[in-house]
């Protein structure tokens, strides 16, 4: 399964592509090792906030998440800077009635 689309004409990293999973399926299964908010280059002034977020894998690759994540990247974001979730993390990403989710497979231990 293909975790991204290329657009050969965009700056941008490759876009990641969630699944539509059904009864039993688990989804596209990811080491997450960093996300990552990044404007937008024509957002210029303080007010324009357009950009996208984008995750690590653990090879290296980051690919922008589409807008159904973006409430979940933000989320990740705060609780790693509170220290309260430690990456890399294994999530599983799915879609399902239009719906995207990232559930949490494994997660690095404290110590």
């Amino acid at each position: 399964m293909s975790t991204s689309e290329v657009d050969e004409r965009s700056p941008l990293p490759r876009r990641l592509v969630v699944p539509t999973v059904y009864t039993g399926e688990v989804g596209l299964v990811l080491t997450v090792c960093g996300v990552t908010w990044e404007r937008a280059e024509h957002a210029e002034r303080r007010r324009d906030i357009q950009g996208y977020w984008s995750v690590t894998l653990e090879n290296g690759d980051r690919y922008v998440l589409p807008e159904g994540l973006h409430g979940w990247a933000r989320n990740l974001d705060r609780e790693v800077r509170r220290r309260l979730v430690r990456l890399p993390v294994v999530y599983a990403f799915s879609q399902h009635g239009g719906d995207m989710t990232a559930r949490i497979l494994s997660a690095a231990q404290n110590g």
